[in-house]
């Protein structure tokens, strides 16, 4: 994914961490001058976390939620439901993106031993 951004003109960049001084935020999408920008800069380094969050904001770029000379869109955090119709637009195209489908299929399983991780892995896989 980051390859297919910068070899489209569409440059990244990933902050961890962040400068002290700097504003908190998850990532951002902009244009300087006529060229796409992504910034992440969460604190996280998971890649899997990584990638959607770069889906996210390019799904920003590629619907046109950014322009040449607009305002920059910028997460404050990817964690949690909004009501934002962009956002949930570009929540659903990086799952998509990432999975092949718009919405999460699993769901969150929690206090797995080392035993018990091992068998809804095997479950997961299988489905």
């Amino acid at each position: 994914l980051l390859d297919a951004c910068w070899s489209h003109g569409i440059a990244v960049f990933h902050f961890a961490p962040l400068p002290t001084a700097a504003k908190k935020f998850a990532g951002m999408a902009y244009y300087q001058g006529d060229r796409p920008l992504i910034v992440l800069a969460s604190g996280y380094d998971e890649p899997a976390r990584l990638a959607f969050h770069l889906a996210h904001e390019v799904s920003h770029v590629i619907r046109g939620h950014v322009k040449p000379g607009g305002a920059i869109v910028c997460e404050a955090s990817f964690e949690g439901a909004t009501e934002d119709q962009d956002e949930q637009q570009a929540d659903g195209d990086a799952m998509e993106l990432l999975t092949g489908q718009r919405s999460p299929r699993s769901t969150a399983v929690y206090g797995l031993t080392a035993p018990k991780l091992k068998a809804e892995a095997l479950r997961e896989g299988k489905r």
